[in-house]
Formats: structure tokens, sequence, C-alpha cells
């Protein structure tokens, strides 16, 4: 598609959100693209923690005077607000989102918002909010949390890096777009009279047709050839999982009578085979040789599975995948586990997961990818693995926000970490390495559910944790 006139820069002040009800052929949410090593990717899409599923992604665009444009957009799958009789549980979620510069103590953004979606809970889609504002180009923490009528909650809380773009010619974030429609009135998805609607988990499909995936992104300070006109080309490839390059294309001599542009950039996902991909595209300025690049990674699933044979397991086998949920699993889950035979333990494990996945109607299950996700890091980043007070704490509530890591004071000559979400507001998990081999123990938290000593930096100076064996 040829150069699309100058794009959009809001001011300052933020827009109207908007809420949009699509069907699932339009947009699904599917889990993380696996990183490929070696590519300077963008570091979206984002998963939720808790007990609501969402997907989030930032997108960031060159703003005005130093400044960043910021775009986040975030994707609920209105599935997970039904009872298990098909009806619907709540009518309703709250919103709440902030943007913290860390320049700054005060949220440059801090919105809470409710939204009502009984009218279209029996159309089984997905949910999709966008929300866009210029700021000065800071690194930021992004806070967004869900909670449905029932109470049921999902947090991601991250530190975003600033993209730095200087002035000279520069690519913005690649936004990946599922759909595309004529639009007709003002939109927050709305760009030159095009609705764009994102795919925050930047997740296609190859089964719907035609199956094809969209990058929208903007071009800045291009250089001037004639006076009148501006020309650049456009190269980029796709590698599979396993860097085999799969696609390759070249757009050249595109002109623009303006400094600034935006494209969109059709790409066709026939012939490809379900997995992740990264997307490698240049810019190279025709007036002076300059080029700039943008990165990211997709996912492409396929067909929808049949449904797994149930493959005997021996009593061991299904102990240990009983222990790899213990964390997760409620006290009345654990309770009926332990009264079960050994067919109604393999059972109880494949409804465990089938219940958890927030997206029922994809091929994938993002609730259990995320948690064994969380177990292998916790095996290869913790003493103890995930059955450490760290482990347990890293597999319920996700990674922390900040980590504090505090190796030798007056008060103790033992190493403490203290862990910071944005749960409730502002949550802290306190851990000390007592031993010195690196197993750290939980000593306090400030979560409502979890234990609670505020004199722990006390105890440490009395040595309380710094005598092994304790």
């Amino acid at each position: 598609m040829k150069s699309s006139p100058q794009p959009h820069r809001p001011s300052a002040r933020w827009d109207r959100w908007i809420l949009i009800v699509l069907a699932f052929p339009y947009l699904t949410l599917t889990g993380f693209s696996d990183a490929i090593p070696n590519a300077q990717i963008s570091e979206g899409p984002y998963l939720s923690s808790g007990d609501l599923f969402f997907v989030a992604d930032v997108i960031q665009f060159e703003g005005t005077d130093n400044r960043n444009i910021i775009e986040v957009v975030y994707a609920i799958d209105l599935t997970q607000l039904r009872s298990s009789d098909g009806f619907s549980a709540t009518d309703r979620f709250s919103v709440e989102l902030r943007l913290t510069p860390d320049d700054q103590s005060v949220p440059v953004v801090d919105i809470r918002d409710n939204k009502n979606v009984s009218a279209s809970i029996g159309s089984g889609g997905v949910f999709v909010d966008l929300v866009r504002g210029e700021f000065s180009a800071h690194d930021f923490d992004l806070l967004l949390k869900l909670r449905d009528g029932s109470g049921r909650t999902g947090v991601i809380s991250r530190r975003i890096p600033a993209r730095t773009f200087g002035g000279d010619l520069s690519v913005s974030d690649l936004l990946f777009v599922s759909h595309l429609q004529q639009g007709d009135g003002p939109s927050s998805l709305n760009r030159h009279g095009i609705i764009m609607i994102p795919s925050p988990a930047r997740h296609f499909s190859i089964v719907e047709e035609p199956s094809t995936a969209f990058l929208y992104y903007e071009i800045n300070n291009l250089g001037d050839v004639t006076g009148e006109s501006r020309s650049y080309s456009v190269h980029y490839y796709i590698h599979d999982g396993n860097r085999q390059k799969i696609v390759e294309k070249t757009i050249p001599d595109q002109r623009t009578s303006s400094p600034d542009c935006s494209r969109i950039e059709r790409i066709p996902l026939a012939g490809m085979v379900p997995g992740a991909y990264s997307l490698h595209l240049q810019v190279s300025d025709l007036a002076n040789g300059a080029a700039a690049t943008a990165n990211g990674t997709f996912r492409i699933t396929g067909p929808e599975p049949q449904e797994p044979l149930q493959i005997s397991m021996t009593p061991e086998t299904i102990d240990r995948r009983f222990k790899q949920i213990e964390h997760i699993a409620t006290h009345k889950e654990k309770k009926i586990f332990k009264s079960l035979s050994l067919q109604g333990k393999q059972e109880f494990l494949l409804r465990f997961w089938k219940d958890r996945d927030p997206t029922p109607a994809t091929p994938g299950n993002e609730f259990m990818d995320e948690h064994f996700r969380r177990l292998a890091f916790c095996e290869t980043h913790f003493q103890g693995g995930s059955h450490s007070d760290q482990g347990r704490v890293y597999i319920i509530y996700g990674p922390p926000l900040d980590i504090e890591r505090i190796f030798s004071t007056v008060e103790s000559a033992r190493p403490v970490e203290i862990w910071t979400y944005a749960t409730y507001g502002r949550t802290e998990f306190v851990f000390v390495d007592r031993t010195g081999d690196g197993y750290y123990i939980q000593v306090h938290s400030t979560h409502k559910n979890e234990i609670s000593n505020p004199g722990w930096r006390a105890e440490l100076g009395d040595n309380r944790y710094n005598q092994p064996g304790l």
C-alpha cells in the first residue's frame, strides 16, 4: 500500500477510550511468541497474572518536541465472564490503567473506568480497548488491572523501556493488525479513514480465509530530495523458529511529500505452518542513504487439534504432575484430588487445565503455557526451584515489577531481596538468604493473603536470620 498522509500525532491530552466487540475470526488470544536469538525484538506482548486473563501490547511512535506517543492496547476474551452453565456470571468489569515515567512519582496517566458488556456476552467475542497519549521519552511503569463483577482480577505490571528516536530517520514500533475496514467518524482505532483492529497477542490463524496479517508503522524525518518530494524503500523478511528465512520482500522507490508518513503492509500467511516467527523491517532513505529498522515477533496457529487421547499414567507420574500445580490449586481441589482413584486423578488433571483455559475457542491454553513458563524460570533462577518461597511467589503472582537487592548492611550480613508488585496498590515480598547459600526464605509481605511481619528489619538487626538452621 502506498504511503498515507502525515501520521496522526495527538496532543498531550489522552484520547477517549473506545470499546469494540469482535468475533473470533478477527482476533484471538494465544500466548507468547518465542524469542529469536540475536534479534532486536520488541518486548511485548504482555500476559496478565491472576484469575482474569487478558493480553496487552505497547506501541511507541515518535512524537513532537522529543516526546513519544504511547499506545496501549489490550484484549480480553468475554467467554471468561460466563458461568459454567454458559450464562453470564457478571455483566461488567472495571479497568485501571496507570503509566508512570521513571522521572516522576505521580502517574502521567491514571484511568479508572467501568465496562458494561452484558449486551455482548452472547457473541462469544473479544473486547478490545486502545488508549493513546504523548509524554516525555522516559522509561515508564505500566499498570493495567482488570476486575470482573465477581471479584476476579488480572494484572499486568511492567517496566517499559522508552524508545529513543533522536530526530534522525526512524521507524516506529510495529502495530500488528488482524483486520481492516473503512471507518467513518472519530475513533481511537481510525487512522486515515481506516479502522485498524489491533492484535495485541500478535496471533493469527491460517484457518481463516484469507489468512493475512497487517502491519502499521510510521516513518519519520525523511530527507528532502527535490524540494518537493522525498523517496524511500522498504525491505522486510520473516524468520521461522529455526531462523530460516521464509519470506522476503522489497518495495522500492516510494515517494511522499512529507518528511513523516505512515504505511500498512499486508503479510500473506498462506503456506506458513503453525509456530513462532520474527519479522525484520528496514526503511532506507534514498536521499542520504540513512536506514532505520523495526522488529517484532508473532505467532501462527492452525486447525484446532482433536481431543487428546487419555494415556495411562503411573502413580508416580500423576503425583509429579500434581506437584506442578500445588501452588495454584485451591484447598478444595487438593482435598478432592487426594480422595480420588488413580483414574479419577488422571481425569482431575485433564479437567484442571481445561477449566482454566481462558480461550477455549482457540487451540492453545494460555494459562497452562504461562504456568509452565514460570515453572521453568523458577527451576533455573531460584535455589530450590518452584518449591522455594521465591518460586511459590513467582508462580502465583508472576514476575515482580521491581527487585531491590541488599547484599550487605550494618544491620545484617545476610542478603535480602524485596520484590514489589502493583497488586492492591503496592505489595512487597521480603526474602532473606539466612544460610548464605542462595536459598531465600520469605519473612514478610504486605499482601493480604500472605504472612505479615512488619518488624522484619529489627529482627535482622538482632541476628535472628543470621543464624543458619533457624
